[in-house]
């Protein structure tokens, strides 16, 4: 009977240990900032729930949405989200901290060059995140203006 329990103990201590966390939720929006010589600071109310995220940049006037998605990104699988018809976005849950934070791999890739055949990594890093806390990207160029890039782990 002894050896039976020990069995049973040693069969689920081992399934918790393989068991994934579930999918992180995160939210990705993608701001076009642009400097339009204005005479004060125009944020389009789409954006408006990332104004914190944006508040400091001072070399644009003009910040416009263009991408708004709330993803579920499964542990250890790149998950996409397209940004613009240039710049895909890749986000890998990698593991877990305390407080609830995430560990995630973040690229951003464009196209190929020209007479390339792989993506280009414009940005590429690791960042362990708490929740509903942003994170920034910047210094992707985009149609006259930089692209931000606002990512935010969701409860």
């Amino acid at each position: 009977m002894k050896a039976f329990c020990l069995a049973i103990v040693l069969v689920v201590s081992m399934g918790a240990r393989d068991a994934s966390p579930p999918p992180a939720v995160v939210n990705v929006v993608a701001v076009h900032a642009t400097n339009e010589n204005r005479s004060q600071r125009h944020v389009d109310p789409a954006v408006e729930k990332v104004r914190s995220s944006i508040s400091d940049i001072a070399e644009f006037d003009t910040f416009r949405p263009i991408t708004d998605e709330t993803v579920s990104a499964p542990f250890a699988q790149n998950t996409r989200v397209v940004l613009t018809p240039k710049y895909a976005l890749f986000i890998t849950p990698l593991g877990t901290g305390p407080r609830g934070q995430v560990r995630f791999s973040i690229v951003v890739q464009q196209p190929p060059k020209a007479g390339q055949s792989e993506p280009v990594n414009a940005i590429s890093t690791t960042v362990l995140m708490p929740p509903d806390k942003p994170f920034r990207l910047r210094g992707l160029r985009w149609q006259g203006g930089e692209l931000v890039v606002i990512v935010t782990l969701r409860r």
